[in-house]
């Protein structure tokens, strides 16, 4: 269930990833590799632990034929909330070691991951995740510029707190202005004062 679909310029090969339920609490995610004439090849779990991974998401890096896959999963942290991870694949079958892209805090989870690459060379191809920060009352939308096998390089809030947020969506990059990169993220949002 879930699934979502990127594409693997050097590997001209699409990437397709899932959820897979496992049990009724343990979520797994599965990604393979299609053809352009759609031969499957390179299946392989994403996670495949007793902590429940959920939500993928996924986009290419143009610089080599790998894919980040990020999702939400059990937090180490705050046992009971969500934090956001990531992991890398590359268009060979090879899998990285997955990272927490944001840890849960003390008064929120987060949920409903959204990436989209730059996809500049130049770069060295990053990353931008949007995520819900779920409150008590309300849920707020942020963002981390990854590397996707490094650390986060900056995170900021997309907008007021004062609105209940859902749905992150990214797009990939517009183009450059004033030597910075550009990305398209959109959100449903929630007045609370009016509703």
């Amino acid at each position: 269930t879930k699934p979502d679909a990127t594409y693997d310029w050097r590997g001209r090969q699409f990437c397709v990833v899932f959820e897979e339920h496992f049990s009724g609490t343990d979520v797994d995610v599965f990604s393979w590799f299609v053809a352009p004439d759609g031969t499957i090849s390179l299946g392989a779990y994403v996670d495949q632990t007793a902590a429940s991974w959920s939500s993928p998401r996924v986009s290419g890096n143009v610089l080599s034929s790998s894919v980040l896959i990020v999702a939400e999963a059990d937090s180490v942290t705050f046992p009971g909330s969500r934090d956001i991870v990531s992991r890398t694949r590359n268009g060979n079958g090879m899998l990285y070691a997955p990272n927490v892209v944001v840890s849960a805090g003390v008064d929120y989870s987060c949920a409903s991951p959204a990436i989209g690459t730059d996809g500049e060379i130049s770069s060295g191809g990053l990353f931008l995740i949007a995520y819900n920060r779920v409150y008590a009352n309300r849920r707020s939308i942020y963002y981390v510029i990854s590397t996707g096998v490094g650390p986060v390089v900056d995170r900021a809030l997309v907008f007021s707190l004062n609105l209940d947020t859902s749905a992150p969506a990214v797009s990939a990059m517009s183009g450059t202005c004033c030597g910075a990169y550009e990305y398209v993220v959109g959100w449903a949002e929630r007045d609370m004062n009016t509703g």
